[in-house]
């Protein structure tokens, strides 16, 4: 891209996600915007509560690129919603991005989040509208779903196969969350892997903590994130297996248990296990606490979904301990000795249990 392609009014929209959910990815991704593109008008679209929240964080991170943003409001789909009705409030949604980068006059709209049936909505608008701007959608978790959807029955009128089966306007492009997803994509939708641009998972990296270095000091494990959908059971299990072993083994949960059922199954499992969103800053407190956090989420999901969680393990340089996947392998190519990669849950906690005894403290 020329400096004199560059877009003068650039219109950032997270078309899902509400109060706390993302809201350090999508302030990274907004300050990402504001670095790249210094000289653009920059709005950012949201649901009321989750622009409040990217708006303080970014406050903190970068105070003066604050004042050049125009924060707007849009509604998003509700969550559980479904069918027609779903259909309805995704054409409501992207009406009004329509709208707003309009007004704003805006070059590029850039979608810091998708769902499949927005993708759909969202190429039959750009079809038949034709807009003047061009789209940058970054696909997260529903990239995901081609490995559920691609193994079914007629799975190719079905969710992204689908969207991916419609002609792709011209001023559509996709992005990759890294090259291992890419190059997973390109094994098993190459047509569609065309429209795709590549980008690592844009995420604010902060000053770090003091690092654990003595073998008396007690070893601190850790799981960032949600109970719901992170892999939480398995880290469960891996610490019933490490307290049979060791008792006195000391874990933390940098999260929240995101359900009533995990409330009532999982709230003694950790000395600090709560039901209720962290602060940012407890978050990042607990995160700065512990001398390794505990990956455990499913290695299959992670060959086309990237993971925030595990990159605020980098930004508080914590070693990780992790079920070995594409996703965290690519970065342990690229980085060097980021910590354990395990290919077993009982591999894991053997690995733990090996910490706890015998601290490497040279390492």
């Amino acid at each position: 891209m020329t400096r004199a392609s560059l877009p003068r009014s650039v219109c950032v929209c997270e078309p899902q996600c509400k109060g706390f959910e993302h809201g350090p990815t999508n302030t990274a991704i907004l300050h990402m915007v504001l670095l790249a593109f210094p000289g653009a008008t920059i709005t950012f679209a949201a649901e009321d509560e989750h622009g409040q929240r990217v708006r303080a964080n970014l406050s903190l991170a970068d105070p003066e690129s604050t004042a050049r943003v125009c924060w707007e409001r849009i509604s998003i789909p509700p969550r559980m919603s479904h069918g027609a009705e779903r259909l309805r409030s995704e054409f409501r949604t992207l009406r009004q991005v329509f709208a707003l980068a309009s007004k704003q006059k805006a070059d590029l709209v850039f979608f810091s989040s998708a769902t499949a049936l927005g993708l759909l909505v969202l190429k039959l608008l750009l079809l038949v509208r034709r807009p003047r701007f061009r789209v940058l959608a970054m696909l997260h978790n529903v990239l995901g779903s081609l490995e559920t959807v691609t193994r079914k029955r007629f799975s190719r009128f079905r969710g992204l196969p689908a969207v991916f089966s419609l002609p792709q306007p011209s001023g559509l492009r996709f992005i990759a969350l890294g090259e291992s997803i890419f190059r997973h994509l390109q094994a098993i939708q190459p047509r569609a892997a065309r429209h795709f641009d590549v980008l690592d998972l844009p995420h604010e990296w902060v000053a770090s903590g003091p690092g654990h270095n003595s073998a008396s000091e007690p070893v601190r494990f850790g799981f960032l994130g949600v109970s719901q959908g992170k892999g939480f059971q398995t880290f469960a299990r891996v610490v019933a297996g490490v307290r049979a072993a060791e008792p006195s083994a000391q874990f933390s949960l940098v999260g929240h248990l995101n359900s009533t059922e995990d409330c009532t199954l999982y709230r003694k499992i950790t000395e600090d296990a709560e039901c209720a969103p962290l602060s940012d800053e407890e978050y990042r407190r607990r995160g700065l606490a512990l001398t390794y956090a505990v990956w455990t989420a499913d290695p299959e999901h992670y060959g086309l979904v990237a993971s925030a969680t595990f990159l605020d393990t980098l930004s508080m340089v914590k070693p990780c301990i992790y079920l070995r996947n594409p996703y965290i392998d690519s970065y342990a190519a690229r980085m060097g000795d980021i910590g354990y990669g395990c290919s077993t849950v009982q591999e894991m906690q053997g690995q733990i249990i090996s910490l706890i005894r015998s601290f490497p403290v040279e390492r």
